[in-house]
């Protein structure tokens, strides 16, 4: 075998070589970016849910329909604001604590009525908890509508 033959695989292993350092030094930099897309994207995604939701829900209640329960009563105009909010956005688990709607009874004609939803978005990836004060972050979304 010849000089440059020995030469030529020092070279090939020497930068397959450096290829897996330079590979090992950037994958964990590619993984928190992406999986800090993911996570912020989840937050978004549950922020606009919840804006959407509360914002179907005023406009239920401009309407002053009411929805029926399971066995087919009516319900009151104030429950059936909360049960559109409850089960308009099925992956968000919301309950009647994180729904604050003023007048409590949903208002009468004319009067003004305001719905708030807070919710607390818990990371779902565990290096972001840290990012969170004490792993969660409030989403508090409202809205005004006057019925008619």
């Amino acid at each position: 075998m010849s000089v440059y033959h020995f030469r030529s695989i020092r070279t090939i292993r020497s930068a397959s070589g450096q290829a897996l350092v330079e590979f090992t030094l950037v994958l964990p930099l590619l993984l928190v970016m992406f999986f800090s897309i993911l996570e912020f994207g989840l937050y978004f995604y549950t922020r606009v849910s919840l804006r959407h939701v509360v914002r179907e829900s005023a406009r239920f209640a401009v309407t002053g329909n009411v929805l029926n329960d399971s066995t087919g009563a009516p319900m009151t105009k104030a429950k059936s604001i909360e049960q559109l909010i409850l089960t308009g956005a099925p992956a968000i688990h919301l309950t009647p604590s994180n729904i604050t709607l003023t007048p409590a009874d949903g208002g009468g004609p004319g009067q003004v009525v305001r719905i708030d939803v807070s919710y607390a978005y818990t990371a779902k990836l565990p290096p972001f908890v840290l990012f969170f004060p004490k792993g969660r972050l409030m989403i508090n979304v409202a809205t005004v509508t006057k019925k008619t």
